[in-house]
């Protein structure tokens, strides 16, 4: 919440109706007569943010015009925030080729071949990228969809609310099959090499 010049008010934490998932709840203090702005931000269900403002009036004058105050207060992702989400997406498809790629190269292809061993070294590859830009990820996805700065990525209530959402939930599933994977994969190579294990 802003003043028309762009002073923030200082507000609570923004908290989900006890009724309903849909209406989001924000405590603010009593307020002068004067005309205010709502900056909003929310993640939508594609984990991209979206971000709007609207105004509105304490006491008594004409309806408060967003465009004359709206300008100070449409905060954006800073460009390093921004760009470092995007290398973490593209780390985490990157990884999920090599690791996934590797995997079936390596069964259907290159089991007792010349390239048996770059092809266990790029699954390995595969598996710590897709580790690192995965927590990556979800650390860069609070000030991503805040439109805040690089600094929010190290604080545990951004964190912390990114992981309770539909996009943290899946980047905690994604990180509990690394870690079986992580068991998984010396005996994919040790299968390939013995010929006694099942291809799953």
């Amino acid at each position: 919440v802003y003043t028309c010049t762009g002073t923030r008010i200082t507000t609570s934490a923004p908290r989900h109706a006890p009724d309903s998932d849909h209406v989001v709840l924000v405590s603010v203090p009593k307020l002068d007569p004067g005309v205010y702005i709502v900056a909003w931000h929310v993640i939508s269900a594609d984990s991209h943010p979206v971000d709007s403002t609207y105004s509105f009036r304490i006491g008594s004058g004409p309806p408060p015009s967003v465009n004359g105050c709206a300008a100070e207060t449409n905060a954006k992702s800073s460009k390093v925030v921004g760009v470092s989400f995007g290398v973490a997406r593209t780390g985490v498809f990157t990884g999920l080729a090599l690791l996934i790629g590797g995997a079936v190269f390596l069964l259907l292809v290159a089991s007792g071949s010349s390239a048996e061993r770059s092809t266990k070294r790029t699954m390995w590859v595969g598996w710590a990228i897709l580790v690192v830009a995965t927590v990556a990820a979800v650390m860069l996805q609070g000030p991503y969809a805040a439109g805040s700065g690089i600094g929010d990525a190290f604080t545990w209530r951004v964190v912390h609310d990114v992981l309770r959402t539909r996009f943290g939930h899946v980047s905690e599933v994604r990180l509990l099959l690394l870690a079986v994977a992580l068991a998984l994969l010396p005996f994919v190579g040790r299968s390939v090499r013995n010929r006694h294990a099942p291809i799953w």
